[in-house]
């Protein structure tokens, strides 16, 4: 493997605005790759994919919001014979497999199904292997984009959501799991959070997902000096973890984010225990 594609989601839907949301992700990948002390050669931006050039593992990339997918690939020419020869390199002998084919550039000659009937029949002579489209050991998965075409045998699924920084900022009051548990899901959205309390919570949990930003706690004892905070921070919002069961009105000018009002407690307990 000699690089990393990356897949999102919703940043295809941006319209005019998509290269504002790519730029953001590449910024945090960056950020990523650095506080990991990974090497890689460059972050390339192609239509609807972004690729790392490395050859090294990049599992810490699923803590990378705006991300749905990754996987380590051989980048090689969008032709079949290239195709081809990169299977060749797969360690995939005497398994079951199927072949999976997505043009992303419709300009390729042959459909996706007839590049899977082709790459199968390649594999099945060259590699012994038994095709097999649901009980398969592996998937051998194509992509085909404008000037290259990339080859893989895993996908690896991420958070989603959109990439921290492209929402504005916001402080979000931490007491309790509860508030940990909201301030990671308005990070999700892309909201920077900077994160205050009375006391000395373990804010861990929020900074193993902060690619892009420095996150420090801020401590307060009153309101009002939470609102000069947000004034020092031109926050426009302040993030609370409260439900419909604790619900409880806030005397600030700025707008409060609940994103727990729908949630109980269980819901946060099994959300906690994934994200932590």
């Amino acid at each position: 493997m000699n690089c990393i594609i990356i897949r999102y989601g919703e940043l295809s839907l941006k319209g005019k605005n998509r290269i504002f949301f790519e730029k953001r992700l590449i910024k945090n990948i960056k950020s990523c790759l650095d506080v990991n002390k990974h090497p890689y050669k460059d972050i390339d931006r192609l239509r609807n994919r972004i690729v790392i050039k490395t050859g090294k593992d990049c599992a810490f990339l699923v803590n990378v919001f705006g991300i749905v997918s990754f996987s380590p690939a051989i980048s090689t020419q969008p032709t079949v014979e290239a195709i081809k020869e990169a299977v060749a390199t797969l360690p995939i002998n005497q398994k079951k497999f199927r072949v999976s084919t997505k043009r992303l550039h419709k300009d390729f000659p042959l459909t996706s199904m007839e590049l899977d009937r082709k790459i199968g029949e390649f594999v099945i002579n060259s590699k012994n292997c038994e095709v097999s489209l649901e009980k398969y050991d592996v998937e051998i998965g194509i992509e085909i984009l404008k000037d290259s075409a990339f080859v893989f045998t895993q996908r690896i699924p991420c958070l989603g959501g959109l990439p921290l920084g492209v929402s504005g900022v916001a402080v979000s009051l931490i007491q309790d799991a509860s508030d940990l548990v909201a301030s990671w899901l308005m990070m999700k959205r892309g909201v920077l959070i900077y994160p205050v309390s009375q006391g000395n919570p373990d804010i861990s949990i929020l900074r193993k997902y902060c690619y892009g930003y420095q996150m420090s706690l801020h401590k307060s004892n009153t309101l009002q000096d939470i609102q000069s905070y947000m004034n020092s921070l031109d926050a426009k919002a302040l993030v609370v973890g409260q439900t419909l069961k604790n619900f409880a009105g806030l005397q600030t000018d700025r707008l409060v984010l609940r994103p727990l009002i729908g949630y109980d407690q269980n819901q946060i307990k099994e959300l906690y225990d994934k994200i932590k």
